[in-house]
């Protein structure tokens, strides 16, 4: 089969659902001799915030020399976007087709999961890369997710807020309870310092735990492209925007330290570098200036919530702006909104094409019960992007991975603007 029968057919075994557990990847894993324990990697859970730390760490450890792994989820626009070595090298499509070709068979016998079968994929890539170390996103929870088949060498927790209840449960205590999985008797947990003491103390089974809050470091400015940060006192750009990104950079840095400890050679100029030349598109991304175009991916009421503060202090956004929405109809898309409304904003509902997708009927009316007044609602994103283009508010799209991707091809599609660093292969 050829690649795009391949990555169909890969995506077709989403219908599978969700199955935590270790029992179906270690069995994969084994198949393939065990990739997973052929290099050192750091484990990254939290609700939100974990892609932008893997991020920060993997651009850091580039800068000071050391050829990493990443493996992240999900992807905005093409697949191999999961799987890079440093920050843009991504899984070539041949790796991706034969890998499905050699062992599709094996998958579909043992009711591999999506998400079991890409992070297998990603493992034996890595260890046939050779790379120095990879950097590694939980895909949901901890305890019983599929990369907690490694052995890293530093865990790191960055947030516990209410996302996907129905596995990990519906207080922050059983939510920490899954992420607190990832902890190991041998290295250190870090932890955001926005996770409470109470939270912190839950777990009867201690582990050493670090507090990532012991560095000077602050926002002095906020610019749609860049956010400028005091650190140890001196400034330094950072493409992350918005002081949630304060919490992933202390973490970040705090990772470093530790892997310093470990053996590392990392310099603090290489932790500067990778804070101002790390990647991460659709956090707070500014797409074009005329007209202004943002996209962020927050999902949930702690990162609409982010994003809310972000816009009131952001000098182009704090007056008023247009929000092009789609949002998956099993999100807490009531708390969404009242974290995300504002007075002088404008409102546009969209359905992404995906059949989780809440309908933009179902949203426009939630939204107008919110409190939005000006509002709108639209089936596709081409639409919904006309509307906003002729209110001339600037325009935030936000809601899902899937509503950025159906923006930023439509933004090709209607401007030729193609996004650096993205991937559009198949789209």
């Amino acid at each position: 089969m050829g690649y795009k029968s391949n990555i169909n057919w890969l995506f077709s075994i989403q219908n599978l659902g969700i199955k935590l557990g270790l029992v179906r990847i270690n069995r994969f894993l084994s198949r393939l001799g065990h990739p997973e324990r052929k290099f050192p990697s750091v484990l990254v859970a939290g609700t939100n915030g974990k892609g932008s730390t893997c991020a920060l760490i993997n651009s850091i450890l580039n800068e000071a020399g050391y050829k990493t792994g990443l493996y992240t989820s999900p992807h905005i626009l093409s697949f191999s976007e999961r799987i890079r070595l440093f920050k843009y090298d991504y899984i070539p499509i041949s790796y991706v087709n034969d890998f499905i070709n050699n062992n599709k068979s094996f998958i579909e016998s043992n009711g591999i999961t999506f998400f079991e079968a890409t992070t297998a994929m990603a493992f034996d890539y890595f260890a046939h890369s050779n790379v120095d170390i990879a950097v590694v996103e939980v895909g949901m929870g901890g305890r019983f997710d599929a990369t907690n088949i490694l052995h890293p060498i530093i865990s790191i927790i960055t947030s516990i807020s209410f996302d996907h209840t129905e596995y990990l449960g519906n207080t922050l205590e059983k939510i920490y309870y899954n992420k607190y999985g990832i902890s190991r008797n041998y290295n250190k947990l870090l932890v955001s310092e926005t996770i409470s003491s109470d939270i912190l103390n839950s777990q009867k089974n201690k582990r050493e735990i670090k507090r990532c809050s012991d560095l000077d470091l602050f926002p002095v400015k906020m610019q749609l492209d860049k956010m400028i940060i005091s650190y140890n006192g001196e400034n330094i750009k950072s493409k992350l925007i918005g002081k949630h990104q304060i919490d992933n950079l202390k973490i970040a840095i705090t990772a470093a330290f530790e892997l310093k400890n470990l053996g590392y050679k990392i310099e603090e100029s290489c932790i500067k570098k990778g804070i101002e030349n790390v990647f991460w598109p659709a956090r707070f991304q500014l797409l074009t200036r005329e007209p202004i175009i943002i996209v962020d991916v927050a999902h949930n009421p702690d990162g609409a919530r982010a994003i809310r503060e972000t816009i009131d202090i952001t000098e182009e956004t704090k007056n008023g702006l247009t929000i092009i929405c789609g949002i998956m109809a099993d999100k807490d898309v009531r708390s969404f909104l009242r974290e995300l409304i504002r007075i002088n904003d404008t409102f546009i509902s969209i359905q992404p094409k995906c059949d989780r997708a809440l309908s933009y009927e179902e949203l426009l009316k939630l939204a107008r019960q919110t409190g939005y007044r000006d509002s709108y609602g639209f089936k596709y994103i081409k639409d919904a992007f006309e509307t906003a283009l002729r209110i001339g508010k600037p325009i935030l799209a936000v809601g899902s991975h899937y509503t950025a991707a159906e923006l930023i091809i439509e933004l090709r599609d209607r401007f030729g603007i193609k996004v650096d660093g993205m991937i559009y292969d198949w789209c």
